[in-house]
């Protein structure tokens, strides 16, 4: 028996230090089929010192209906932040989005889901133009019956924070406009509508010392970004399968590291619904010449796994080649239908 299982987009995801910024609103609703999206919240952080700045509940991203409708699990929800204009741009990578709560009502039936339910990082660091998916694949559907024009109101909050450090020297005494935009896609990937909104950063007087700051980066390689694990033999059945990303992660730092991975979600699903548990998967980082003094193997989990240890590599570049591997003769394998299963990986990197 001959079974092609491929494991899709076990992407990035990369985490420095917490930042924290406010994001404005300025309302915008698109309506689709009986639900219709809009937004609201606040539209400017002022950062007045070197630690950074903090906008508690800045956006809700809300969806709401009275008469029936059925987003089926798998939906995905997207953030793209674009600076606009001016000498100067306000650095995204020094930005991030983070999930506060779930508000709202539903009760034809409800729940609502949680934000454990929708599988959103606690930290989503955003990239100039780029898009950034919050939810990468719920696991849970938004469904409304509609009986008798019941109300169905899902709000969404995320804070959003400004990091802290001595780079808010060159951006003082200015205001800076991003323009954000929140797509809604279902499973697969079609738009069910948009919300746009404007922020504005500003940046004024700064109290206190600049801060030293711990120089560290990670960085995961094009080929490595959508990572394919294929088992396509019986010997792959037998003995495992693995591939290997050469120099797939590149870290630097002035201090000494961990390295952490982490699914956003529960277990890899196909496009038909079908599943697999996350443990099928392992994980391993091997250094290419320089030192440190933990190295781990570990299977894919919702929870924090630490892959490596590292010591400082002195501000300069290092590489690590990325692994990933199924160990033989496991049932469940066997057991399964052939098709592509995917989920979204986080990688974070954190100093000591």
């Amino acid at each position: 028996m001959l079974i092609m299982w491929r494991l899709r987009r076990l992407n990035l995801g990369m985490s420095r230090v917490s930042f924290l910024i406010s994001l404005l609103f300025i309302f915008s609703i698109t309506f689709v089929y009986a639900q219709s999206y809009s937004g609201f919240g606040n539209n400017y952080t002022g950062v007045e010192s070197y630690d950074g700045a903090l906008n508690s509940r800045a956006f809700t991203i809300r969806v709401e209906s009275n008469k029936p409708f059925n987003i089926e699990k798998g939906w995905r929800l997207s953030v793209r932040a674009t600076p606009r204009g001016g000498k100067k741009e306000f650095p995204m990578q020094r930005v991030s989005l983070r999930p506060s709560a779930v508000e709202g009502s539903a009760n034809d039936p409800g729940p609502l889901p949680t934000i454990g339910q929708l599988g959103i990082a606690p930290i989503n660091i955003l990239h100039k133009g780029a898009e950034v998916f919050l939810i990468n694949s719920s696991s849970v559907p938004l469904y409304h019956r509609g009986v008798n024009s019941s109300y169905f109101n899902f709000n969404l909050l995320f804070n959003l924070s400004v990091e802290g450090g001595s780079y808010l020297n060159s951006l003082k005494g200015a205001e800076y406009t991003i323009d954000f935009v929140f797509t809604f896609y279902t499973f697969d990937y079609k738009v069910l509508g948009e919300v746009h909104n404007q922020h504005k950063i500003g940046v004024w007087s700064l109290s206190g010392p600049p801060p030293t700051e711990n120089n560290f980066s990670l960085e995961i390689s094009s080929p490595a970004k959508n990572g394919v694990l294929e088992i396509k033999s019986m010997s792959d059945y037998i003995n495992g399968a693995i591939v290997k990303y050469d120099k797939g992660i590149t870290v630097s730092s002035n201090a000494p590291f961990q390295l952490t991975v982490k699914s956003m979600q529960n277990e890899f699903k196909s496009d038909m619904g079908n599943t697999l548990p996350l443990d099928v998967v392992n994980v391993k980082l091997v250094p290419n010449n320089f030192n440190v003094s933990t190295v781990n193997e570990v299977n894919i989990s919702t929870a924090p796994q630490i892959l490596l240890i590292g010591n400082s590599t002195n501000s300069l570049p290092q590489s690590l080649d990325l692994i990933y591997n199924t160990k033989g003769n496991d049932e469940r394998l066997f057991k399964t239908k052939s098709e592509n299963y995917s989920t979204t990986l986080t990688y974070e990197m954190t100093v000591q």
